[in-house]
């Protein structure tokens, strides 16, 4: 089965409809909706989840709030890596918006989810059908934080330093003549 969420907080019509059209031509469909609800809240929940400014340790989260009363108090956020089950994760109260977490982990995929705290009893459900992913950067992403690679002694490679692009940004050229290549998703080593 699939959960369908309609959001109406930003309508501001006196009437309220869901319609329900099936498209095929066939005759012979069957369709069963089951558990279908509608909630009025004074506190809807937050939507257009974006990170952004994401470095090695941390990540800018922002959201459009939803809340056309104003008496959002604030907001919590939990985040893990990617595919936790909601309520698993870490969960942080947000007086802003955008909100940064840190102490994040480089090069590893997280989500996020966040519902917004009204009042006590007015909390908004969690955003779970649209968590949003991420990727913290790895450390040498830019140069300055490049990675100390070993020069074997001999043909045999007993040291040496693994590494992935995973979560990397583009770096401009800057030698010249520019060296061959895309410049979308880069690391930096330096010999020793």
């Amino acid at each position: 089965w699939t959960q369908y969420e309609v959001d109406f907080s930003n309508y501001y019509g006196s009437d309220k409809f869901i319609g329900i059209k099936l498209s095929e031509a066939s005759n012979n469909i069957d369709v069963y909706i089951d558990d279908f609800e509608y909630l009025e809240s004074a506190c809807p929940k937050p939507t257009e989840l974006v990170a952004h400014q994401i470095s090695i340790d941390a990540a800018s989260l922002s959201w459009n709030d939803n809340n056309n009363q104003g008496n959002t108090i604030n907001w919590e956020i939990e985040y893990g890596p990617t595919g936790f089950t909601l309520g698993t994760g870490t969960i942080v109260a947000a007086s802003t918006n955008p909100f940064t977490i840190t102490s994040l982990t480089s090069q590893t995929t997280y989500q996020f989810y966040v519902r917004a705290i009204c009042s006590s009893t007015e909390i908004s459900g969690w955003t779970i059908l649209t968590p949003i992913t991420f990727i913290t950067k790895p450390i040498n992403d830019d140069c300055a934080g490049s990675i100390n690679v070993p020069v074997n002694p001999n043909r045999e490679c007993t040291q040496f330093v693994v590494g992935n692009t995973l979560g990397a940004s583009g770096s401009l050229p800057s030698t010249s003549p520019a060296c061959p290549g895309n410049t979308d998703d880069d690391v930096w080593f330096n010999f020793i």
